[in-house]
């Protein structure tokens, strides 16, 4: 995970990565206990550089993997980041909060 972390200062300044490498570092940086709030900074800058070509189906390829993961905080903080880059969630959007609150128990 240092290794994933290493190569992130360089392929952050990159255009948009794929969303599945993107939740990889993502995982790294939660293995590496990276605090919630600078792991959500990361992927705002990430995805804010890369504004021009991300979509809401992008979004839902990085949520999905972190939804499985149950860190209900990390995967908050991504759809809060919707309206700063003009996204609306969709239904395939809800459908993983809904599976990831279904899954922690987490009905609020």
């Amino acid at each position: 995970h240092r290794r994933v972390l290493a190569q992130w200062g360089a392929l952050k300044k990159a255009d948009l990565l794929p969303a599945t490498h993107l939740a990889q570092v993502v995982e790294s940086m939660q293995r590496l206990k990276r605090a919630t709030a600078s792991i959500v900074h990361e992927v705002r800058e990430h995805l804010r550089q890369g504004s021009a070509q991300c979509n809401i189906a992008y979004i839902n390829e990085l949520l999905a993997p972190l939804a499985r993961s149950l860190d209900s905080q990390v995967v908050s903080g991504v759809v809060d980041l919707l309206p700063e880059l003009g996204l609306r969630p969709n239904a395939a959007t809800y459908e993983l909060l809904v599976l990831m609150h279904f899954s922690t128990r987490s009905f609020q």
